[in-house]
């Protein structure tokens, strides 16, 4: 079966390449972590180089290295760093989903099972655009795999095998700031791993190694915070101010239109409701996965902005993989309506993933913006800016005008409904020109529609290649892992 899941990461790497946009720096706080990668790469040949820290600490610098390293070895430097840094979330994302595929394999002996919602949360999540914003790839990869190593995996554990752990419990909770959400997981998968073999002298040290790790990267972090007034100013300012706006955020975390983890990964519904079915064999994924659930949503819920203008609920990123998990193992339970709702969700999650890997998420912003509509109270709660929909309308305008020379403006106005009379004083809703904004964020598709007899880059006509390359490589792992009937430590027989 490593053989399937192996075919299975490349071919998944292969399609997300694709439609990928080949550049990254514009994403986020990307382009901090590339400048500050570039001045670590130059501190270890000159100590003298001063590192500008960037906001999540030196640790997840160290996953950056050897993409731009290999940026460097160019004469456009700048160009190549972005191009093969872009690769690092589309390798990260895939290998997440090759890890899921084992451990869901390992769960329920089924491959045609495995496999199928391998797939939905590769392509019917809003894991799909993360491979291309990147951000969260880091800590959810690291997540689970240390969570696959203590829970789900048999094999004998070696001392590579607990490095291995140990290392991605550390990049778990020190990859990002908010890995502090991550410490309750992420100490109960070292109590599991350590726990049943009675080996709390490795337990103690595997913690502390773990923290170390997480403090020597809070005070890298910190460095970055005290030029804006320190972290502790950071959080008074962005902190709720009453119980019940926690609450609400809770709740929005998951049901809101603009934010809410159902609707931009719809089978996590699923998930979640497969949770108190979960046998008693499986009690260590059970609360895996509402510590993690609940560390994420309940710590950020105690922020008044909860949420950004990127793509859905990033910072619930990492829970998808664990409630697909407890969904796998729910089809022993009650496989007939499982697969009935399951079909209907995953074909909507797929509509609303494409949707958000197709477009840069940047677009709603840049849109907004130029409407004066630039808030994260509009980015969250208001339907006017409800990014699958804007997204929707995108794609509307892309496909009228794809085949023109030069289109022409596609005006939108963002406009409110007045409840009564609209106020005299009241300024205008101010238009928008979507057309700048309606263009495919990927190599492949911005350069498709180039008039005939206009060259193309080479990245494009690798991309072409990767798309029938990949969905060949998932044919045949699909074919490898059926072939050879599926293996599993829980079995059909798990309840």
């Amino acid at each position: 079966m490593k053989w399937a899941a192996v075919l299975l990461f490349l071919g998944c790497a292969l399609i997300y390449l694709f439609l990928s946009p080949g550049a990254i720096a514009g994403m986020g706080y990307t382009g901090e972590d590339m400048r500050a990668t570039n001045e670590l790469i130059s501190w270890i040949g000159d100590s003298h180089t001063s590192i500008d820290w960037p906001r999540n600490g030196v640790v997840p610098l160290f996953f950056d290295v050897p993409f731009i390293a290999m940026g460097r070895a160019h004469a456009q430097k700048e160009l190549w760093e972005d191009r093969y840094l872009a690769i690092g979330p589309v390798l990260a994302t895939a290998l997440l989903l090759g890890v899921l595929f084992l451990w869901l394999l390992d769960l329920t002996s089924d491959p045609v099972w495995s496999f199928s919602l391998t797939m939905i949360a590769g392509f019917a999540t809003m894991i799909w655009p993360y491979a291309y914003i990147g951000l969260e790839t880091k800590q959810s990869l690291a997540l689970l795999i240390a969570g696959y190593l203590a829970l789900g995996s048999q094999s004998i554990r070696t001392w590579f095998r607990t490095a291995i752990f140990v290392m991605s419990c550390a990049a778990a909770v020190s990859v990002k700031s908010t890995g502090l959400f991550l410490i309750p997981a992420v100490a109960y998968l070292a109590f599991e791993y350590f726990w049943r073999g009675r080996e709390l002298v490795k337990l103690a040290g595997s913690l502390a190694l773990i923290g170390a790790v997480f403090l020597l990267n809070s005070y890298s972090r910190s460095l970055f915070w005290a030029k804006i007034g320190g972290t502790q100013g950071f959080l008074d300012q962005w902190m709720v101010r009453d119980v019940s706006s926690f609450f609400d955020n809770l709740i929005s975390f998951f049901g809101s239109a603009n934010k809410g983890l159902f609707v931009y990964a719809p089978v996590t519904v699923l998930g979640l409701l497969a949770i108190p079915l979960l046998p008693r064999s499986q009690r260590g994924l059970k609360w895996f996965t509402l510590l993690t659930l609940g560390g994420l949503a309940g710590g950020f819920s105690l922020l008044t902005d909860w949420s950004d203008e990127t793509w859905g609920p990033r910072y619930l990123h990492s829970a998808i993989a664990p409630l697909v998990l407890c969904l796998g193992l729910s089809r022993l339970r009650f496989r007939m309506r499982t697969t009935a709702a399951l079909t209907g969700l995953a074909a909507a999650g797929f509509c609303v993933a494409f949707l958000g890997a197709f477009f840069t998420y940047g677009s709603l912003q840049g849109a907004a913006t130029l409407a004066d509509q630039d808030t994260l109270e509009a980015y969250q709660g208001d339907v006017v800016w409800n990014h699958i929909r804007f997204n929707a309308r995108l794609f509307g305008i892309w496909i009228k005008n794809r085949n023109r020379v030069a289109p022409g403006p596609s005006m939108w106005v963002p406009e409110h409904h007045w409840f009564y009379a609209v106020p005299a004083w009241a300024t205008p809703w101010k238009p928008v020109d979507l057309a700048p904004f309606a263009h495919p964020q990927s190599i492949s598709m911005r350069e498709w529609t180039l008039p005939p007899g206009m060259p193309h880059s080479v990245p494009w006509y690798f991309c072409m290649l990767f798309l029938p390359s990949g969905i060949a490589l998932l044919i045949y792992s699909f074919f490898l892992a059926t072939r050879n009937g599926g293996k599993g430590n829980a079995g059909p027989n798990v309840y």
